[in-house]
């Protein structure tokens, strides 16, 4: 399943990460405001594109062409795992907000209701 979009403000921006020599991740999170149950999704940019986040900051409204990834894995236990990711490879500005105050991704965590 390819070609999904997702459109909603920017409330978190990540860091880049260093996952291997060749592979850099960097993650944000959409909010879409849909209905009245707004939903956060977490998208994910790599390699050269970790970038593109440099031109957004929080509370951005933004379109993010995502394709939907998944697969399997065997844990240490011998049962079945599952990763599931949103992978951003484009994204557009739709509009622009006044800049919500910053966080760290730890201060985020810390904020999670659960």
């Amino acid at each position: 399943m390819d070609g999904l979009k997702v459109t909603g403000e920017i409330i978190f921006i990540g860091d880049t990460q260093q996952i291997k020599d060749t592979f850099t991740k960097r993650n944000f999170v959409a909010q879409t405001k849909l209905d009245q149950y707004p939903q956060e999704y977490e998208l994910s940019l790599t390699k050269d594109g970790c970038s593109k986040l440099d031109a957004y900051k929080v509370g951005d409204t933004v379109t993010a062409s995502i394709n939907l990834r998944g697969r399997g894995y065997t844990k240490k236990d011998g049962s079945r795992g599952w990763f599931t990711s949103l992978d951003c490879w484009r994204l557009e500005k739709t509009s622009s907000a006044a800049p919500l105050p910053t966080q760290s991704a730890q201060e985020y965590i810390d904020n999670l209701p659960f």
